[in-house]
């Protein structure tokens, strides 16, 4: 099985086309709840437009661990349980990798994957996965910058400069497991 660092670097245009519809979807719901004074989130139409994303979700079976571990992140957010197929592939990807050497040793700019696994057992159940959250910060520890920054790697020494997504994960992850 490969790791999902190797998955979470490889970019798969079927994937993507599949992904880019779903971003219409979500735009549109968007677009729907942007009048604040006609929709909320339970409204009819705000829970028709989630359902239909949920099925398109459900019915994949080719994602990566990278793209299940983000689609069982909306299903749960959605109301689906832990046992839906994707959320209990995701979890048990996740809780794999995490006692993986290479999450601790692997690439320096695996922020990313860092901080959405971390996000996931926070949305799960921050108790249940308080090891698996740690363990995850100290990995994002390791990652950050003498100047406190995260970003890429330069191919010697410390690099002066950060990557302002890669903070923003890192940040968010650190904040919402400091919270639960």
């Amino acid at each position: 099985m490969k790791t999902i660092a190797a998955h979470f670097l490889r970019f798969r245009p079927v994937v993507t086309a599949r992904f880019a519809r779903l971003l219409v979807y979500l735009t549109a719901s968007l677009a729907l709840v942007s009048h604040t004074d006609a929709f909320e989130p339970k409204s009819p139409e705000v829970q028709a437009l989630v359902k239909k994303a949920v099925r398109f979700l459900a019915r994949q079976d080719y994602f990566s661990e990278r793209e299940r571990v983000l689609a069982a992140m909306a299903l749960f957010k959605a109301g689906e349980p832990e046992t839906h197929p994707v959320i209990a592939q995701a979890k048990k990807d996740c809780l794999e990798w995490c006692q993986s050497e290479s999450m601790i040793d692997g690439a320096l700019n695996s922020i990313y994957e860092l901080s959405v696994v971390g996000l996931f057992f926070c949305e799960l159940d921050p108790s249940a996965y308080r090891s698996q959250i740690q363990r995850l910060i100290r990995a994002l520890e390791k990652r950050q910058k003498s100047f406190g920054g995260w970003g890429y790697p330069k191919p010697s020494g410390d690099w002066k400069t950060g990557d302002t997504s890669m903070a923003q994960y890192a940040s968010l992850f650190a904040w919402t497991a400091q919270a639960t």
